[in-house]
């Protein structure tokens, strides 16, 4: 179920022991959880994600795989690569 986070409060130095967080539920209401350090950063990792449009399931591309040769019949140098197809 989808929250708003609305506010967020360390546990120990430095969130160490976690962090009491504050949400609102779909329906308006208001609910508080408790979440570990290492919850804390997948929940961040997942929303840099989402943000970011990649797809947490696929691979990085490998840059290599993604140039073509150059193309010499154009005239074209080693070091210029063409666009993607």
């Amino acid at each position: 179920m989808p929250v708003t986070l609305e506010d967020v409060r360390a546990l120990g130095p430095d969130g160490a022991a976690g962090y009491e967080c504050r949400v609102r539920l779909p329906d308006g209401g208001l609910d508080e959880a408790i979440i570990s350090p290492d919850e804390a950063v997948a929940i961040v990792r997942a929303a840099a994600l989402r943000d970011s449009g990649a797809d947490a399931a696929a691979p990085p591309a490998d840059p290599e795989q993604l140039q073509s040769p150059p193309d010499r019949r154009e005239g074209g140098s080693p070091s210029v690569r063409k666009s993607l197809r």
